[in-house]
């Protein structure tokens, strides 16, 4: 399973778990400086086997995706063996901000409730839908509109 490597930036907030992953691997600071500079495709592995635990890590704790335009809202509950997405649509309502919806703007949107077992591997999935420009959320949202439909 291959994600995508990670950034600098997001390396150098994970920089001590990076050197432990280093050491568990064998390579102390002076292989690696070595790695760096004559072996680049080597120490390039190197990251992107980082990168894939780390994000592997990081989407098993998914539980809800939120993907929002002016005219739907999606929001995905990312169970273990499906994902359920409660949906909004609206071509009158611009749903980017629901907290200043009215009573009047709700009789202008759509919900839609649809529920699939994932296709590919879990963790797969929710990294394409990021991928896509869904954004990790909480279940607020998610657990008002399920009681509506």
């Amino acid at each position: 399973m291959s994600f995508r490597k990670l950034t600098e930036d997001e390396l150098e907030e994970l920089k001590d778990e990076f050197i432990q992953y280093l050491v568990a691997n064998g390579i102390d600071a002076e292989l690696w400086k070595q790695y760096k500079k004559n072996e680049t495709e080597k120490a390039d592995l190197f990251i992107q086997q980082f990168s894939n635990v780390v994000l592997q890590k990081s989407l098993e704790k998914v539980e809800y995706l939120e993907h929002r335009t002016p005219s739907d809202v999606k929001l995905f509950y990312c169970g273990k063996e499906r994902i359920d997405l409660i949906a909004l649509k609206s071509s009158v309502v611009d749903l980017t901000n629901m907290a200043e919806f009215n009573a009047e703007d709700f009789k202008n949107i759509e919900i839609f409730k649809a529920t699939k077992p994932y296709s590919k591997n879990r963790e797969v999935e929710l990294f394409e839908l990021t991928e896509k420009g869904c954004q990790i959320t909480t279940h607020m949202l998610y657990d008002l509109l399920k009681q509506m439909v």
